[in-house]
């Protein structure tokens, strides 16, 4: 099943190369391929696109335990991005996306469903 995450945006950003990654427990990441990027790298509203890959695990980021986890980093920043908000079809637990969006989203039910969290911005 595909998942996405959904970025509406209220300032276009301009970035370097992104790298987005999943957790593959104790500490290690592992690259994740995005299907299709909507944002055009958060250079507009749009979606991420990915399937989850089969050996994404629970992990510890940040003190928060047994989460499933997913986080882009960039190279580069010419123009930061603001988000209004950001919207979710995930089956797994949480999402962690930085170093400008850095707000973990846990859904205990382990369930499709859509979500919707704010920026926080990640000093």
């Amino acid at each position: 099943m595909l998942q996405y995450l959904y970025f509406d945006l209220q300032t276009l950003g301009n970035y370097g190369a992104r790298t987005w990654e999943y957790a593959k427990g104790n500490g290690s990441w592992g690259a994740l391929t995005l299907t299709s990027d909507g944002t055009n790298g958060f250079s507009q509203d749009g979606a991420a696109v990915f399937s989850p890959p089969s050996d994404w695990k629970q992990d510890v980021v940040n003190a928060i335990a047994d989460k499933f986890w997913i986080r882009v980093a960039v190279a580069s920043v010419t123009a930061a991005t603001t988000v209004n908000q950001i919207k979710a079809n995930l089956v797994y637990n949480c999402l962690m996306l930085s170093p400008r969006f850095s707000r973990a989203v846990e859904n205990p039910y382990r369930v499709p469903y859509e979500l919707t969290f704010a920026q926080q911005e990640n000093p």
